[in-house]
Order: C-alpha cells, then sequence, then structure tokens
C-alpha cells in the first residue's frame, strides 16, 4: 500500500476516522482485549478511495478520500497503525504538504510490518518517520446501517444544544448513566438533556428550528465524551443526517463522507434516566429576577472565600438576594448583595439555602441574555435557573443537606 495525501485533507479524515480509537474507551479496551487494533486506524486504498476506520464495542467511525488531485493511490492495500500517535505527527505539518503513506513489508514471521510516513514538499523541513503496523485481518469493522434517515439536520444544531448541557454530564462516571447526553423529541419539541444526579440542565427547541424528520418519540442516550468528540471534527454548517439502526441499540450519523456508528443505553438502564420533565415542570416558592452581570459579580468574589469548600449560602430578601460564603485561608468570608428587580412575596422558610458553587457558577456562564431568573421548589428542595431572555434553557440543581454544606 502506498497513497499520498494533503496534509489538510487528511488530517480531517484521521480526526474523523480515528474518533473511535482515540476515545478513552478505544484506549481502555486495547488495554483489556489485549487487541492493539482497538486504537488504531485501518487504512483501505483501492482505485476509487482511501478509507480511515476505527471501531471499539461502544463506538465506530469511519472517513472516505475520494481519489482526487489532493488524493493519490500509488499502491492499493492496507495497514492498521496507532491513530493518536499518527494523528499527532501529521498535525505538525504544514497544510500544505504531501505526505506519503506507505506499507513496508517486513519479510519475517512474526514480525509487524512497517509504516513509513514521510512529508514530500511544503517546506525546506523533511520529515519522515516509521510505526509499527498491525495485521488489517486483526481488524473488526463496524457494518454502518443504510436505513431511512430520522432526522436531517446541521452540524451546529446538535453541536450548540449539546454544548450547553454538555458540562451538566459526568464524563468521570465511565459507562455510568450519568455519563450520557439525552436526545428527546416529544410534541414537536426536542430536547437535550445533560445531569450527573445532581443537577439536570435541559435544552428544549422546537422542531421546525431543528430540522426535518422525526425521532418517534424515542429517547437517544448517547456517552457525552463520544458526542462531543464527533461533533468536534465535523464542520458547523455541514449537513448532519441521524439514522436509527433496526435493532435499537446503535444509531449512525452521517456527514460528508464520514460514518459514526454510536451505542445507545440499553432499555433497562434508560428506563432509570431521571424524569427531567418533571423536575421543569414543578411549581416554584420563591422567584426572583437578577441582572446577570450583577450576578455572576456576587458568585465570583464569594468563589475566592470558599473555592476550597465549594459552597454558596443564598438568601433571599423583599428586594434581593444575598450569596455568602465562608473562607478556609485568611480570607474569612464574603458576603455579596445582590438587588432584585421583582420584589420577593415570601421568602425561604429555613432562611438560607445552600448550592453548590460550582454548579451555579458554571449554569449562570452557559445562559444568555441580561436577566437571570432564579426560584425555589416549594420544599426547598431545589433551585431552579433559567434566562429570561433565552427561557429554552433551563437549569435544576439539589440543594446541599446540612451535612455538605458545613
Amino acid at each position: 500500500m502506498k497513497v499520498v495525501v494533503t496534509q489538510s485533507v487528511l488530517i480531517n479524515a484521521l480526526k474523523r476516522g480515528g474518533v473511535a480509537a482515540v476515545s478513552p474507551e478505544g484506549q481502555a479496551e486495547e488495554f483489556r482485549t489485549k487487541i492493539p487494533t482497538r486504537r488504531c486506524v485501518r487504512i483501505l486504498a483501492d482505485k476509487k478511495a482511501i478509507s480511515i476506520e476505527s471501531t471499539t464495542e461502544g463506538v465506530a467511525s469511519k472517513s472516505e478520500m475520494p481519489v482526487s488531485d489532493q488524493v493519490a493511490v500509488e499502491q492499493e492495500g492496507g495497514a492498521c497503525v496507532p491513530a493518536k500517535e499518527l494523528t499527532s505527527l501529521c498535525s505538525k505539518l504544514f497544510p500544505d504538504h504531501k505526505v506519503s503513506i506507505e506499507l513496508i513489508p517486513s519479510g519475517k514471521p512474526k514480525v509487524n510490518d512497517t509504516v513509513a510516513v514521510k512529508a514530500l514538499d511544503g517546506s525546506e523541513c523533511q520529515v519522515q518517520a516509521e510505526f509499527e503496523a498491525f495485521p488489517v485481518e486483526d481488524f473488526e469493522a463496524a457494518k454502518y446501517a443504510d436505513e431511512p434517515v430520522a432526522i436531517k439536520t446541521k452540524v451546529e444544531a446538535v453541536k450548540k444544544h449539546c454544548g450547553a448541557i454538555e458540562f451538566a454530564s459526568n464524563p468521570a462516571d465511565y459507562q455510568n448513566l450519568h455519563n450520557n447526553l439525552a436526545i428527546e423529541e416529544s410534541d414537536g419539541v426536542v430536547y437535550f438533556v445533560g445531569t450527573n444526579g445532581k443537577r439536570v440542565a435541559v435544552v428544549d427547541v422546537k422542531k421546525d428550528d431543528f430540522g426535518s424528520g422525526s425521532l418517534n418519540g424515542e429517547l437517544l442516550l448517547i456517552d457525552a465524551v463520544t458526542c462531543g468528540s464527533i461533533l468536534g471534527t465535523l464542520p458547523p454548517d455541514a449537513e448532519l443526517l441521524m439514522v436509527r439502526e433496526p435493532d435499537g441499540q446503535h444509531i449512525v450519523l452521517k456527514c460528508l463522507d464520514s460514518w459514526f456508528r454510536v451505542a445507545m443505553v440499553d432499555e433497562v438502564r434508560k428506563a432509570k434516566f431521571p424524569k427531567y420533565k418533571k423536575a421543569m415542570t414543578t411549581p416554584v416558592k420563591v422567584e426572583v429576577v437578577l441582572n446577570r452581570k450583577d450576578l455572576d459579580l456576587a458568585l465570583a468574589v464569594v468563589m475566592e472565600a470558599n473555592k476550597g469548600r465549594g459552597k454558596y449560602e443564598v438568601k433571599t430578601g423583599k428586594d434581593h438576594v444575598v450569596v455568602r460564603g465562608k473562607g478556609v485561608t485568611a480570607l474569612k468570608e464574603v458576603q455579596a448583595k445582590v438587588k432584585c428587580d421583582s420584589v420577593v412575596s415570601e421568602g425561604l422558610q429555613d432562611g438560607v439555602i445552600h448550592l453548590n458553587s460550582t454548579f451555579f457558577s458554571e449554569a449562570i456562564k452557559k445562559m444568555k441574555g441580561d436577566k437571570i431568573k432564579l426560584s425555589f421548589t416549594p420544599d426547598e428542595k431545589k433551585a431552579k435557573v433559567a434566562s429570561v431572555d433565552s427561557p429554552e434553557f433551563t437549569y435544576v440543581m439539589l440543594r446541599l443537606v446540612e451535612d455538605e454544606a458545613n
């Protein structure tokens, strides 16, 4: 096998086709299964195109480069090369470099072949490297369903809404329900949801503003890290197609000359996903409207005191909200008083409510608009944050219990 590809074209294909291999799952599977191709991209070249592909149990990705003036196949064949290392090296080259990738057989039994990578032109610096190649026979290629398209939209639409709530997921909980992003369609609205068990963020957008097609009321749960990695390799204005596989266990994303096959959460675990709609529609007892900049300032200065403990003490008055935090160093305490745009008719029963400072601050940073609505449920167990100007984003936090607050 020998191919020559312009660096700018090659690096896009490597990033898209190598999504599975460079994911935490791909690295973990290689260690667990002792199958080195789990962290590799398989490069296959024929007369028509060059394909770059990687696969794991949970996600598979494939990108094709049709033969053109920037993509040439001098010798057909294939090889498996470590994705992370190959992508990292090629990303250092200049965009106008012509990059040659050639398989050099070892000629010895039980000795892996070598893949030679060279930068042919573009600068006075001549670059060449050699990678250990693994047999393509050991690579388990995924099959991508060619089913009717469920949703047709833009990459930007999905990336925008997923990015708004991805922070509320917990990628550290590997293979846990809380490391997933949820997408659901209901009554002409598409909901994007992220949660880590103690907070939930929801973005709802009108179906007509999102795209065409339908999910038929199905709840899609996709790994948050994987989703972010896939969307990050695609241009925002490109068309994105979402296809459900007949088995209901995978969803295929199609964009340009790339395919991504992502495993969804099984039905048993899906049934345990938090009832976020209930949290959104829960009646509120105390509700205040605050200037965003003023509230942001209050949270920032209080964070200076309690950043080692991460707790905000929130207290409501008739026309203001007080945010207080105790320090653990020379800065003993900081308090900020923010004037409300609305009058509070009824205060908090316990006088104060304790909220996780990181959760609260992150929500404010993600919201748009000049006015923030802060409200509390009648039992004072939940705090709801929303933007007056962008009501499609709703954020709910659980209050800290006394032991957590101290």
